[in-house]
């Protein structure tokens, strides 16, 4: 508890000894900045299948509807899972004094800064699940300024007090946990829908019985 709350005060403190931080936090905090992200990183992934060789373009664009899809299937197990273990742990501006709101410095109210249930951190969860999509269809310039974009819009989520450091840092472990499962399941069914594919071919292109 010592390190995360030191972590935490250590980007809190951020928003008034660096200019500019708090006003960036307003627009990577907003409370409806989710449907934003969600057309962002679409348009992302629609790019990046672009700049793939044609040839490459089918596959990923099966692994983007995949990767969508199966994070539906995460969240899903996830709230089944929390179903009877009730989580509520508040962030950090909801128990310590002492903590700087971006609502304060700036006058912006319509700003998430404080939450009842802090962990599993759902920005994180996406975040991360959609990294891992990008580390395997897009390029590496692509992939490190979306990394860029991402740890942005993590630490601001902690500096202004929505989560802790360790929601974050856990949160992205059963991300990638996740992501990596996914993988693997997309992986298999890929290959069997290939094996069957090429079977189907196999059997068209084989010589018709001869009549004598």
């Amino acid at each position: 508890r010592q390190v995360d709350e030191f972590l935490f005060r250590a980007l809190n403190q951020s928003l008034v000894k660096v200019p500019g931080v708090a006003s960036l936090c307003v627009y990577l905090c907003h409370k409806r900045e989710s449907w934003l992200n969600v057309v962002g990183m679409l348009g992302v992934n629609a790019l990046s299948i672009w700049a793939l060789p044609r040839e490459k373009r089918a596959w990923a664009l099966r692994w983007t509807l995949w990767s969508w899809l199966s994070f539906q299937a995460v969240l899903l197990l996830q709230w089944a899972a929390l179903k009877g273990v009730r989580v509520h742990r508040l962030s950090p501006s909801l128990v310590l004094d002492g903590v700087y709101r971006v609502s304060d410095l700036t006058g912006i109210s319509d700003v998430k800064e404080s939450s009842p249930n802090s962990f599993p951190a759902g920005h994180t969860l996406a975040l991360t699940y959609w990294l891992f999509y990008l580390r395997l269809c897009a390029s590496q310039r692509w992939f490190w300024v979306m990394v860029a974009a991402a740890l942005a819009i993590l630490t601001a989520r902690v500096a202004t007090g929505a989560h802790w450091p360790t929601d974050v840092f856990f949160s992205s472990l059963i991300a990638l946990a996740c992501a990596e499962s996914m993988q693997g399941l997309f992986q298999r069914i890929e290959m069997a829908w290939l094996r069957k594919k090429s079977l189907l071919a196999a059997v068209s292109s084989a010589p018709g019985p001869s009549s004598s």
